[in-house]
């Protein structure tokens, strides 16, 4: 039957899209640490280019969790629809304050840069850099994550 190969695939993409955002996640940490904005902008600009493949396993993700839901009963329960918008959500807040904060780091980098001997620059560079934002998102992602796992394992609705 191809129904487990889908729930494989469905699973695999999890795992693919955690690996890959655990590894964005730890960069932004560590760059946390980093007091030169150009290693931080160094580093930051190419950030978007990881932006392809965390797309992809989202998209694999969603198609074959569709897939899986139209192969079976899932589509007439709760559950199944929860899952889904919770996913949407997340990914919407996870974009929305994550790309912001991004743009926010990578703009105070290349301002401090551009005013080297301005140490207001430097401390906004600082400031914005050290934000709880990353923290807000991992916390965020967790919980979201582990409500979407709770729901796919016990079918509560």
């Amino acid at each position: 039957m191809i129904y487990p190969w889908v729930v494989f695939l469905h699973v695999i993409s999890v795992f693919y899209f955690l690996l890959l955002h655990g590894v964005q996640m730890a960069v932004t940490f560590k760059l946390r640490e980093q007091t030169d904005p150009a290693t931080v902008e160094g580093v930051w600009v190419t950030m978007p280019n990881s932006l392809t493949p965390l797309r992809i396993s989202y998209a694999a993700i969603i198609i074959t969790g569709l897939i899986a839901g139209f192969m079976s009963v899932w589509w007439r329960q709760g559950w199944m629809w929860t899952s889904l918008v919770l996913l949407v959500a997340i990914a919407g807040v996870m974009n929305r304050v994550g790309a912001g904060y991004f743009i926010a780091v990578e703009a105070a980098a290349t301002h401090a840069l551009e005013n080297q001997g301005d140490a207001a620059a430097l401390e906004k560079f600082n400031a914005v850099k050290n934000s709880r934002t990353p923290e807000i998102l991992s916390l965020v992602g967790l919980l979201g994550l582990a409500v979407i796992l709770w729901l796919m394992m016990f079918k509560p609705f």
